[in-house]
């Protein structure tokens, strides 16, 4: 649903995994897609092994047009050419983050439906949810969804995952964070309001 528009000349869909179970995370594959197709055919590949993130944000190379050959190691917000959505994530509270500020995760989805708009599309990331407000096209104006990534934070005590090269986990594999293997699934998209 994020990356309905299509992508652009030089644009790619970032795939990165993480081992979570370890502070802090240890780095795992990373690669970047053309498809939505051979983006899931990786990240179920890896998904046995890692936690799986994907990037909110396409991604472009300031210098090729294959990002695969990008000479740029860490690829960060001068890398994201254009942001298909604003979002949110929340966190509920668990064992070994008792400080987190929502009870429950029937809690957050009633928070997100409360919300006007409601987000479109909604993730359980196995310990909250990620909430996105899809756009009608992706914009190339960051700032903008920064400044709406914060002000949704705000108002809804969120995370701190605000930032234009974010990644947020994938729907269809599992978090492994907390010591057990929950998994990431979709809670809303469009097709089930």
């Amino acid at each position: 649903m994020l990356f309905r528009g299509g992508l652009q000349a030089g644009e790619w869909i970032e795939l990165r995994c993480l081992d979570c179970s370890t502070e802090p995370a240890g780095r795992g594959p990373r690669s970047f897609h053309r498809s939505i197709t051979a983006l899931v055919t990786a990240a179920m590949e890896l998904q046995g092994s890692w936690d799986v993130f994907v990037g909110v944000g396409l991604r472009r190379c300031p210098n090729t047009l294959d990002i695969r050959r990008c000479p740029h190691p860490e690829r960060g917000v001068d890398h994201v050419s254009r942001l298909p959505a604003a979002w949110c994530d929340l966190d509920v509270r668990c064992d070994d983050e008792p400080t987190k500020p929502h009870e429950s995760l029937d809690r957050v989805l009633a928070l997100l439906e409360a919300q006007q708009p409601p987000p479109g599309l909604i993730v359980g990331s196995g310990v909250g949810a990620h909430a996105y407000w899809v756009l009608d096209q992706p914009t190339h104006d960051l700032e903008r969804i920064a400044g709406l990534n914060r002000a949704i934070r705000d108002r809804l005590s969120g995370d701190n995952a605000i930032d234009p090269a974010r990644i947020l986990r994938l729907a269809g594999t599992t978090n492994r964070k907390h010591g057990r293997a929950l998994p990431v699934q979709l809670l809303k998209t469009p097709r089930n309001d």
